[in-house]
């Protein structure tokens, strides 16, 4: 019965060691994803176009800090596509760079339409939400379009 007891024990000992050791694991997984979160965090809304071309770069040469932004971005969520969508556009873009933007490019503005932290948006939030493509296109040119009326409105009226 004690040699029953002694083995029983030491196999509950063995568990609780493993589970301590995964619990482990996923604290410090959840602290670091926490600080490649905020470090990302610190760097938006990109407020300029030389800012929005240096974080351009940064993604398309340093793959650590695509997959710290594709992990962002799944995180901010949405009720559906749109919303989806402007919340991340909301992030990622102040409306004063909005403004200087376009989807297309048109009217000298900044074509937004071929960036890869786009491209990265849509591949998320049509992978989440089962948007066609059209419909992201359409959403996300729409948010452009309408940054200068939020601006005038965060900026309030002018007297």
């Amino acid at each position: 019965m004690l040699e029953h007891l002694v083995a029983l024990s030491s196999t509950i000992l063995l568990y609780v060691k493993s589970m301590d050791a995964r619990l482990r694991s996923l604290e410090t997984k959840d602290v670091k994803q926490a600080e490649d979160l905020v470090m990302i965090e610190n760097r938006l809304p990109i407020r300029t176009i030389e800012a929005l071309q240096q974080f351009e770069i940064e993604l398309a040469f340093n793959e650590d800090f695509k997959s710290k932004f594709a992990s962002y971005i799944k995180v901010i969520g949405g009720r559906h596509g749109k919303d989806n969508i402007n919340r991340i556009l909301k992030r990622v873009y102040s409306n004063e760079l909005g403004v200087k933007c376009s989807w297309l490019g048109q009217r000298q503005n900044y074509r937004v339409c071929d960036l890869l932290n786009i491209k990265l948006v849509k591949d998320e939030v049509l992978k989440v939400h089962g948007l066609k493509e059209l419909d992201f296109e359409s959403y996300a040119s729409e948010w452009f379009r309408l940054s200068k009326l939020r601006l005038q409105r965060e900026e309030g009226p002018k007297e």
